[in-house]
């Protein structure tokens, strides 16, 4: 029997009549789980001179998501921090906004997070004026995108630098921050995190989370559970081997309480585990991922680790990225509630050009779905630090990126590099069965009746019935 439509589906036998046979089969575009981007590259930034780089972004429980970058001059001193709000389809929510007030000198390395609802907070470090060196800023925004503050400092104290931020909300619109303090003379780096309320006043005060002092603590990044559990993990020199790097990582309560100890995350401690990254369902389960140097047989490629909400391994340490050749780093994870995840990175030459951007998505058991999927259509140049958002509504998620060369003029955008966002889905495997639900006599006049049901694959579905000489088909 041979079947026209691509990529049809047997279900078998359901019925023998003398010698007539009845065939029911199902069809869809889609029979595997499959990572399907919506669209090309889209270019972010509106300001396109100079270069537009170090993005994140962040996504509503509408698939709503705002898209944070540094813009180099664009503020008329340096660098200065933008933001762009995008509604689920991918269309323009409101126009490129300015971030930062202060413009004298850099304010760079911008975070970002979203509530549920759609409100936001964004955390950037401002190179002070007076010569004290980097400090952490905060801006809290409505879910009508207007700000609800101006920009405020965390700051432990103006012996050191804040270095590397990272933020989340809860679903009561508190800041969830952590952030590397380097003192004045770079001999010690300590881990810090805080909360703040919806209106940004301090709930917790300063919390140290790493609890072992080293010459080198630091990229901390944090997961928040819904009610405002969190874990903070980050880059240790010395841990796991006292001449290379790990990954530590440490779970508070919402009042900012350890719960236990620090703990080493990853399990291979040859060569270094560098550049983490967290992400956290809404009942706390959460994984983390990670570049490991030389695990994979060549250099460097990515690792995760999965935990339950008590802080218990989930299985063990696994590999992320499929191509093994050369560098694949600098992941990042998202994470929606029900803890389906994708994880991104760069990886050198495997698109033929420098870095490019791959991702793996993976089911709320820990099983991959799909396979490793490259997310940028160009691949001239770099295309390089990507940054993953995930919502539940939907299996939609989005991955943004610096494209680009340094002070070229033939880049994406026309100047140095750009940020480019692509939409994507994961399209889940098609699962059918069909059964009988009366008997079908073939020659004679008794009426039957099969009865098919469905779930993943995309629709619109097509049902072939073949019985050997007559053959339907029905949409």
């Amino acid at each position: 029997m041979n079947i026209s439509t691509q990529d049809s589906k047997f279900f078998g036998l359901l019925q023998k009549s003398n010698i007539m046979l009845l065939f029911l089969f199902l069809s869809s575009s889609i029979l595997s789980a499959q990572i399907v981007n919506i669209g090309g590259d889209t270019l972010v930034n509106t300001t396109t001179v100079n270069s537009q780089q170090n993005a994140k972004v962040a996504m509503d429980d509408d698939g709503n998501y705002l898209v944070v970058w540094e813009s180099d001059g664009q503020d008329g001193d340096g660098f200065g921090v933008y933001g762009q709000w995008y509604d689920a389809d991918g269309t323009l929510n409101g126009s490129e906004f300015q971030v930062n007030s202060i413009t004298e000198n850099d304010q760079r390395f911008p975070a970002v997070a979203v509530t549920e609802d759609g409100r936001a907070s964004i955390v950037w470090v401002e190179d002070e004026e007076d010569g004290s060196g980097w400090t952490l800023n905060c801006r809290i925004y409505r879910s009508s995108h207007t700000a609800i503050t101006t920009a405020f400092s965390i700051r432990t104290s103006s012996n050191g630098q804040q270095r590397w931020p990272d933020v989340h909300m809860d679903n009561s619109g508190n800041t969830y921050v952590t952030w590397t303090q380097v003192s004045n003379d770079l001999s010690t780096y300590t881990i810090y995190a805080q909360v703040r309320n919806s209106i940004g006043v301090d709930l917790t005060g300063i919390i140290t989370i790493n609890d072992v002092s080293s010459s080198f603590n630091g990229y901390s990044k944090i997961g928040v559970e819904e009610n405002g559990d969190f874990a903070v993990t980050w880059q240790i020199l010395g841990s796991d081997n006292a001449t290379t790097h790990g990954i530590l990582c440490e779970r508070f309560n919402s009042a900012g309480v350890s719960q236990g100890t620090e703990f080493q995350v990853n399990t291979e401690v040859s060569g270094y585990q560098i550049s983490p990254d967290i992400a956290m369902d809404s009942t706390g389960n959460f994984t983390v991922v990670w570049t490991s140097a030389g695990q994979d047989g060549d250099e460097d490629g990515i690792y995760g680790q999965r935990y339950t909400n008590a802080g218990a391994t989930d299985d063990s340490e696994f590999q992320i990225s499929t191509t093994t050749a050369g560098f694949q780093n600098h992941p990042s994870i998202g994470m929606s509630k029900e803890g389906s995840a994708a994880v991104a990175w760069n990886s050198y030459g495997t698109d033929g050009s420098f870095d490019g951007i791959y991702l793996q998505a993976y089911n709320a058991d820990g099983t991959t779905s799909g396979t490793e999927t490259l997310m940028n259509t160009r691949t001239t140049d770099f295309q390089q630090f990507a940054e993953v958002a995930a919502y539940s509504i939907s299996n939609n998620m989005v991955v943004v990126w610096a494209d680009g060369l340094v002070n070229s003029t033939s880049t994406h955008d026309g100047s140095g590099y750009g940020i480019f966002s692509q939409r994507f889905s994961i399209a889940a495997m098609l699962v059918a069965s069909a059964a009988v639900s009366s008997a079908i006599d073939c020659n004679g006049d008794t009426d039957g009746q099969v009865t098919a049901s469905e779930t993943g694959g995309t629709a619109p579905y097509t049902y072939i019935w073949n019985t050997g000489g007559f053959a339907a088909l029905e949409t």
